[in-house]
C-alpha cells in the first residue's frame, strides 16, 4: 500500500492478562481528539491502531503503517522490557527493550519514510527510550510507575495537541509536562525522559514538517494554481440577490456541503462505534425534512426505529466496500470524540448519518455526480477545485491564498492535496471534438487523450502557462492531479449517439492512459442512469434535497454577505419563514438554485417577507429567473441577446407553453415530460426570429425552468412553475400579446372549461388564476368564474367537484365574510346554495368537503336560512327535533354502544344540528356551526352515541351526517 503524503501515527497498545487494567481505549480517544482539534488536523492521517499487540507483531505493523510517530500503549516489567501479548492471548509475555531496539533498528534501516518520534507511555520506559534513540530522531520514556490518569487524561493529548499546533517535539513535550503539573501530577512531570539521536534538536524537529513533501512547486505550479482563482465562476453577482448591489461575491464564502443518495447506520456504545453498515442507497422513503435535518452528515442523528434488513457494508451505486467505508467511519468516531469532548450529547444506540458529495470523493477515486439543474453539482466541483488549489499555494508558502481555500474548508476530507483541472465539458466538444459526419449512418471518428491536451493548451493554460503542460502531464501519470469534468449530458449535439459515444470514448481513454488519475464527472441523472451516458469503472451518487441544518448553513453564507451584522438573526428569520410558508413544498427550498432565488426575493422586501399567495410568489419566482439571472448569468450573452428575445416575450412563450403541456397531464403528476418541438412550434408560430435550438438550453442552464431528462425531452424544474404560468395564460386579457392567446383558452370561458371538465387537473391552477384575478383588482371576473363552476351542481346536480373548488376559492379570498352590500349579497347567494347543497350531499362529498361548506356557512349566521339552524324569533335556538323510535322499521331494538354494551332505548329525540349544552343560547348565534359535539338531548339522559348492531346506517343517519360534518368533533 502506497502510504499518504500526510504524517502517519501508528499506536502499539496491550494490556494482556494478569495486568493491571489501564485506559488505553480513553488514552487513544483523548490523542485522536486533540489532533482533530488541533490547528493542522488535516496534515495528520487518523492514527492506525494495532491492538492486542504480541511480540512479533511491531515490525509488521511499521512495515504496513510506515508511521512517522510509533506511540505504545503497554506496561513496563520494570527493567525496560514491554509486557505484551502472549501466543494465544491468555497471558503476557516479555519484549525486552534490546529487542524492541532491534526491530525498530531494523525497520529504519530502509524505510522511505523513517520514525521521527517514538512515545514510549509506559512505567520504566527510559531506559528503553535512550536505546531506541540511536535509530530514531526522538524518542520519549517514562522512568518510573507513572499514573495511568496522569499519562491518558493529560500527558498524551497535551502533547498530540501541541505538535498538531506545529510546535516542535521539544515545546510540545514542554507543554504536556506543564499540563501535567497543572494537574498537580508533579511526580509524573519529573518521570518524563526525551532522548534524542545525535545531530537531531528537538527544538527544530517538527511534526508537520515529515509529511512527505509534493515536488517543490516551481514558478510555473505555482501561477497555474493561482490562475483558478482568476475564472469568471469563482464569483457570485450580487445583484442576482440584492438587485442594487454591484460587486460579486466568492463562491467560496457562498458554499454548503451537499448531501448524496446514501445514509451510514453507526452503532454506539459507550461512545464507540462497535457497528455500522449502509442502511441503503438513497434516502428513506417519506423521510421528512426535519428528519434529514437530525440525520445530518455533520451530526448525530436522531435514533432511528426503523433496523437494516441486512448489514451491508457496501456503497453499492458508488462502488467501494468495507475498506473504503471504514475511513468514513473513523471519522465519524472522531466526530463522536469531539463532541462528547466538548461537552455535547452523544447518546449511544442506533443513528444514521448522511454522506455528502466529498465523502463520496474521499473514498471513490473516480465516479460520476449526479443532479439536477440547480443542484449544486457545478458549485461543488468548482469550490473543490478551488480549495484544492489553496491548499497546495499554502503549502508553498503563497500568502495571498485565500483562508478558506483549504482542506479544512472540505470538511472531513479523508485524501491529501492534488492539483486540480475543471474542465466545461460542453466548451471542450464544440471547441476540439471531431465533427460529426452529415451521414447519420456514419460512425464519428473518436477523440483520444490528446484532445484534453490540446483543449488544456489552448484554452486553460495559455501563452503564460504553456511550459507547465509538461509537468501537468506528469502529475497525472503520478497520481498527484484530480481531473473534474462538468457537464456530461450538456454537450452541443448531446442527442446523436454517436456524439455520447465519442464523449464516453473521450473519458475511457483519459482513464486507461492515466490510471493513477482521479476523475469526478458531473452529469444530470436521468440520462445517465438509462444507460445513455453511463460510464465503465465509474461508480455514482446522487445529489440529494439540502437538509435542514444546511439551509441555515447556506443562509447564514447568504446573509452574511447581503446583510452583514445581522447575518444569524435574518438567517434564521428567513429559513423559519421558507419552511412555515403555507403554499411552498419542501423539495422547492431544498434546491439551492431555488433557495438562493428565495433569498433574493426576501432581501427585496421592505418588511423581509416572502410573498404570502401562491400566486405571488411564483410570479415573482419567474420574473426574477427570467429576467435578473438571465442577464447576468456570465459569461455566456444575456438571453435578449443570444435568443433575440426579452424577458417578458419568453414569458408569454412559456405560459403558453405551460398550458399546452398542462393539457396533457394526468392528475397528482408531479412532472410532464414534454418534447422539444412543442416549444419550438410556439416559437415558429409566434414569429421570432430566433436560434431556436438555443432557447431550451437558456430555460435549464441559465434559467433554472426546465429541466432535460433525455434528448429533446423536457419538463418544468418545478411543477407549480408549470401551474402558475398555465393560469396567467388563462387570465390573460392582452389582444396583441405574442404568441396570441389560442381561442379556447381565452377568459373566462377557457379556464371555465377546464375547471368544469377536468377540475382534479385543473384545481390548482384555478386556484392561482384566482390568485391572479384578486391581485390585478379584477373582482367582477373572479365573482364570474365562482359562479360559473356552480351553476352546473346547482342547476343540473353535475361538476359537484367545480362547485367544491368555487367554496375552497372563496374561502381562501375570504368572500363569505365580505361586506354587507346588496351587491355582494347578490353574487354571493349562488355560493351560499351550493355550500348548503354541499353541506347534505353525502353522496358526492366525504365529511371534510361537506365540513368546509359547514365552516363557511358558519360565518355568518344569515348564511344558512335552514329550519333548525340559527335563533327563533324569540331569540332562543331553533333546534330541529329528529325522533329516534324505539323499534326501527324492521322491528330492531338493540342499540350497542362503545364497549359492545347493549342497550334496549326508549324512543328518544335528537337535535338534527348538534349544540353545546355548556353555551348559553343567545351566544349559540355567533356561531352555531363550530361547536364541539360533546351531549345529545334525550329523552332517555343523553348517555352517548349509540349505535345498532348490524343494521347497516342508523335510523337518522342522514340527519346525522349533515351534523357531523358541521361540527369539529
Amino acid at each position: 500500500m502506497t502510504p499518504s503524503a500526510n504524517i502517519r501515527i501508528l499506536i502499539v497498545q496491550a494490556n494482556p492478562p494478569d495486568t493491571p487494567k489501564f485506559g488505553a481505549e480513553v488514552e487513544q480517544r483523548n490523542l485522536d481528539a486533540a489532533l482533530w482539534n488541533s490547528l493542522n488536523r488535516n496534515l495528520f492521517d487518523r492514527p492506525a491502531f494495532a491492538p492486542a499487540a504480541r511480540v512479533g507483531d511491531q515490525l509488521a505493523a511499521l512495515r504496513r503503517h510506515q508511521p512517522h510517530i510509533f506511540h505504545v500503549m503497554a506496561h513496563g516489567d520494570g527493567r525496560g522490557g514491554l509486557l505484551l501479548h502472549a501466543p494465544g492471548d491468555e497471558e503476557f509475555q516479555i519484549l525486552p527493550a534490546t529487542a524492541l531496539a532491534e526491530q525498530l533498528q531494523a525497520y529504519q534501516a530502509e524505510a522511505a519514510d523513517p520514525v521521527r518520534l517514538t512515545v514510549l507511555a509506559g512505567c520504566y520506559t527510559a531506559e528503553t527510550a535512550q536505546l531506541l534513540s540511536a535509530s530514531c530522531g526522538c524518542v520519549i520514556g517514562m522512568d518510573g510507575a507513572i499514573d495511568d490518569y496522569a499519562v491518558r487524561d493529560a500527558f498524551t493529548p497535551a502533547l498530540y495537541a501541541a505538535l498538531g499546533d506545529g510546535r516542535s517535539v521539544q515545546n510540545a513535550l514542554e507543554n504536556a509536562l506543564a499540563e501535567l503539573r497543572s494537574h498537580l501530577y508533579d511526580d509524573e512531570a519529573g518521570m518524563v525522559r526525551l532522548f534524542t539521536m545525535p545531530g537531531v534538536d528537538a527544538a527544530q524537529e517538527k511534526a508537520v514538517a515529515w509529511s512527505r513533501p509534493h515536488a517543490q512547486l516551481s514558478g510555473l505550479h505555482l501561477e497555474y494554481l493561482r490562475s483558478w482563482f482568476g475564472q469568471p465562476w469563482v464569483t457570485v453577482s450580487l445583484a442576482d440577490i440584492l438587485e442594487e448591489r454591484a460587486e460579486r461575491a466568492s463562491l467560496l464564502d457562498l458554499y454548503a456541503p451537499l448531501p448524496v443518495s446514501c445514509e451510514i447506520v453507526v452503532q454506539t456504545q459507550a461512545h464507540q462505534v462497535i457497528d455500522w453498515w449502509v442502511k441503503r442507497d438513497g434516502p428513506a422513503e417519506g423521510a421528512t425534512e426535519e428528519a434529514i435535518s437530525q440525520a445530518s452528515r455533520k451530526g448525530l442523528a436522531s435514533e432511528q426505529p426503523e433496523l437494516a434488513l441486512s448489514k451491508v457494508r457496501r456503497w453499492a451505486e458508488l462502488g467501494v466496500d468495507e475498506p473504503e467505508l471504514q475511513a468514513i467511519i473513523d471519522g465519524i468516531q472522531h466526530e463522536i470524540q469531539a463532541r462528547q469532548a466538548a461537552g455535547q450529547s452523544t447518546d449511544d444506540g442506533e443513528h444514521v448519518w448522511f454522506m455528502e458529495a466529498h465523502d463520496a470523493a474521499s473514498v471513490q477515486p473516480r465516479f460520476v455526480l449526479l443532479g439536477d439543474p440547480g443542484s449544486g453539482k457545478s458549485s461543488f466541483l468548482r469550490h473543490l477545485a478551488l480549495c484544492l488549489a489553496g491548499e497546495l499555494r499554502r503549502r508553498a508558502g503563497d500568502a495571498g491564498a485565500p483562508a478558506n481555500a483549504s482542506l479544512a474548508a472540505l470538511r472531513d476530507w479523508l485524501l491529501d492535496a492534488y492539483t486540480p483541472l475543471y474542465i466545461e465539458l460542453r466548451s471542450l466538444v464544440r471547441d476540439l471534438f471531431p465533427g460529426l459526419p452529415a451521414d447519420a449512418t456514419r460512425p464519428a471518428p473518436l477523440p483520444t487523450s490528446e484532445h484534453l491536451w490540446r483543449y488544456v493548451r489552448e484554452q486553460v493554460l495559455g501563452p503564460g502557462l504553456a511550459g507547465f503542460e509538461t509537468a501537468l502531464r506528469g502529475l497525472f501519470a503520478q497520481g498527484q492531479a484530480i481531473l473534474l469534468l462538468d457537464g456530461l449530458d450538456e454537450i452541443p449535439q448531446a442527442d446523436d449517439p454517436r456524439r455520447r459515444e465519442q464523449v464516453k470514448a473521450f473519458i475511457t481513454a483519459l482513464a486507461s492512459s492515466y490510471p493513477a488519475l482521479r476523475m469526478i464527472v458531473a452529469g444530470r441523472p436521468y440520462a445517465y442512469r438509462v444507460g445513455e451516458w453511463s460510464l465503465p469503472g465509474f461508480g455514482h451518487t446522487t445529489l440529494q434535497p439540502l437538509s435542514v441544518s444546511r439551509l441555515q448553513e447556506l443562509a447564514q453564507a447568504l446573509f452574511a454577505i447581503a446583510t452583514p451584522g445581522r447575518a444569524a438573526e435574518e438567517a434564521t428569520a428567513f429559513v423559519e419563514a421558507v419552511r412555515s410558508h403555507p403554499h411552498m413544498e419542501p423539495r422547492f427550498h431544498a434546491n439551492p438554485l431555488f433557495f438562493t432565488l428565495l433569498a433574493a426575493l426576501w432581501l427585496e422586501a421592505p418588511d423581509r417577507r416572502l410573498p404570502e399567495t401562491e400566486a405571488e410568489l411564483y410570479r415573482r419566482a419567474v420574473d426574477l429567473l427570467l429576467d435578473r439571472w438571465t442577464r447576468r448569468r456570465a459569461p455566456d450573452p444575456p438571453v435578449a441577446d443570444g435568443l433575440g428575445l426579452s424577458a417578458a416575450e419568453l414569458r408569454s412563450v412559456l405560459e403558453t407553453l405551460a398550458c399546452t403541456v398542462h393539457e396533457q397531464a394526468a392528475p397528482g403528476q408531479d412532472t410532464t415530460v414534454f418534447h422539444g418541438k412543442e416549444l419550438l412550434g410556439i416559437l415558429l408560430d409566434a414569429g421570432f426570429q430566433v436560434r431556436i435550438q438555443d432557447v431550451p438550453h437558456y430555460l435549464e442552464q441559465h434559467a433554472g425552468l426546465l429541466v432535460s431528462p433525455a434528448r429533446n425531452l423536457f419538463y418544468f424544474s418545478h411543477r407549480s412553475f408549470q401551474e402558475h404560468l398555465a393560469a396567467c395564460e388563462l387570465t390573460c386579457r392582452e389582444q396583441a400579446r405574442r404568441p396570441p392567446v389560442a381561442a379556447d383558452s381565452h377568459f373566462p370561458h377557457g379556464l371555465i372549461r377546464r375547471a368544469l371538465e377536468r377540475p382534479d387537473l385543473w384545481r390548482n391552477v384555478a386556484l392561482l388564476a384566482a390568485d391572479e384575478l384578486a391581485a390585478q383588482g379584477r373582482g367582477d371576473e373572479l365573482w364570474r368564474l365562482l359562479i360559473a363552476c356552480c351553476r352546473p351542481y346547482l342547476e343540473q346536480g353535475e361538476a359537484p367537484e367545480a362547485a367544491l373548488l368555487a367554496l375552497v376559492i372563496t374561502r381562501r379570498h375570504e368572500l363569505f365574510a365580505g361586506g354587507e352590500d346588496l351587491l355582494h349579497d347578490a353574487l354571493l347567494a349562488p355560493l351560499r346554495r351550493a355550500a348548503r347543497q354541499i353541506l347534505t350531499d353525502a353522496t358526492h362529498f366525504p365529511p371534510e368537503d361537506r365540513n368546509l361548506a359547514g365552516e363557511l356557512l358558519g360565518e355568518r349566521p344569515e348564511h344558512d336560512d335552514r329550519p333548525g339552524v340559527g335563533l327563533r324569533p324569540d331569540g332562543l335556538p331553533d333546534i330541529d327535533w329528529v325522533m329516534i323510535p324505539e323499534v326501527d322499521e324492521k322491528g330492531r331494538r338493540e342499540f350497542v354502544y362503545g364497549q359492545d354494551e347493549r342497550r334496549v332505548e326508549p324512543t328518544f329525540w335528537i337535535a338534527r344540528y348538534p349544540r353545546s349544552p355548556a353555551t348559553p343560547s343567545p351566544m349559540l348565534s355567533s356561531n352555531p356551526f363550530l361547536i364541539p359535539l360533546t351531549a345529545l338531548t334525550t329523552r332517555s339522559g343523553g348517555r352517548g352515541w349509540p349505535r345498532r348492531r348490524n343494521t347497516g346506517p342508523s335510523r337518522g343517519s342522514n340527519t346525522f351526517a349533515s351534523g357531523t360534518t358541521r361540527a369539529k368533533t
